[in-house]
C-alpha cells in the first residue's frame, strides 16, 4: 500500500498546521452547537485533528481514519481515537458527525472512488453538518506531469517525465494524482448532496513536505449537508437520519 510506505519511511513529515484550514475550521464550528463530533478521514499522522480538539477545547468527540496502519499508530500514541480505514468506508454510524474534514486526500481516489467517498461522507455528516475539504487544483504546477490514467488524472512513473532538477522518489506501489477543475469538484459535491457555501483557490506550503517543490494550488471548500432527502446514485438518505 502507498502510503504505508511512504509513513512507514517518513517521507511525509512536515511540520505546522495549514492557516487555510484554520481559519475555515475556526469559521464552521463558530457556526454551530457544542456538542462536536469531529472526524477527519486521510488524517495522515493527525496534525489536523489535534488542531480540532485544541480549538474546541476538547469538548465533544474526535476521531480519524488512515489507510496506513503506522500513520494510525502515530495518532493513537498521540491521544487521537484512530482507526485504519479507507475514506470510503468511515468506521461510524449514520449522522453521527458534526464535522468531516478531509484535507488533501480526495484527489488520490479515482473518479468512481470520488463519487463514492462524497456518499460515505455525506452518509456520516447529520443534516446540517459541515464539510471541510482540500483538493489539488487543475492550477498546480504538477497538473499534466507523468502518465495520464483518466481524464485530469496522472501519475509520474519514472524520474523522465519529471522537468530537469526535479526528484523522483522511487516506490513499490504508485497511483494517480486527480486535479480537479472547480466546477467538477462542485458537481460531486452538490450531487452528493452538500450546499457549498466556500470554494476558494489556494496556494500555499504549510503542512506539505519541503521536497513538494513549486506552487502547491488546492482548492478549499465548505460546505454543508443538505437536510432534504436526496435521491443519487440509486441510494436514498433520509433526512431525519
Amino acid at each position: 500500500m502507498l502510503w504505508q510506505e511512504i509513513h512507514q519511511n517518513h517521507a511525509y513529515e512536515v511540520d505546522g498546521v495549514s492557516p487555510v484550514y484554520m481559519n475555515l475550521f475556526d469559521r464552521s464550528v463558530a457556526e454551530m452547537e457544542r456538542n462536536y463530533s469531529i472526524m477527519e478521514v486521510g488524517a495522515g499522522t493527525g496534525r489536523n485533528i489535534l488542531y480540532a480538539r485544541q480549538r474546541t477545547q476538547n469538548q465533544g468527540d474526535f476521531l480519524a481514519t488512515d489507510v496506513s496502519s503506522s500513520a494510525v499508530d502515530e495518532m493513537v500514541a498521540k491521544g487521537v481515537e484512530a482507526f485504519q480505514a479507507d475514506m470510503r468506508e468511515c468506521p461510524v454510524e449514520s449522522g453521527r458527525i458534526t464535522h468531516a474534514i478531509s484535507w488533501r486526500a480526495i484527489h488520490h481516489l479515482p473518479e468512481t472512488g470520488r463519487s463514492e467517498a462524497v456518499d460515505e461522507l455525506r452518509r456520516v455528516i447529520r443534516p446540517g453538518g459541515q464539510l471541510i475539504m482540500a483538493a489539488r487544483s487543475f492550477n498546480d504546477w504538477s497538473f499534466g506531469i507523468g502518465t495520464q490514467t483518466e481524464k485530469g488524472s496522472y501519475v509520474v512513473l519514472d524520474q523522465s517525465e519529471l522537468p530537469p532538477g526535479m526528484v523522483f522518489f522511487p516506490k513499490t506501489e504508485y497511483h494517480a494524482w486527480h486535479f480537479f477543475a472547480p466546477q467538477e469538484l462542485r458537481s460531486l459535491l452538490e450531487k452528493g448532496g452538500f450546499d457549498i457555501q466556500v470554494l476558494d483557490a489556494m496556494s500555499e506550503q504549510a503542512g506539505i513536505p519541503t521536497w513538494y517543490k513549486g506552487e502547491n494550488a488546492y482548492w478549499v471548500i465548505k460546505a454543508e449537508r443538505e437536510k432534504r432527502e436526496l435521491l443519487w446514485r440509486g441510494y436514498s438518505f433520509n433526512s431525519s437520519l
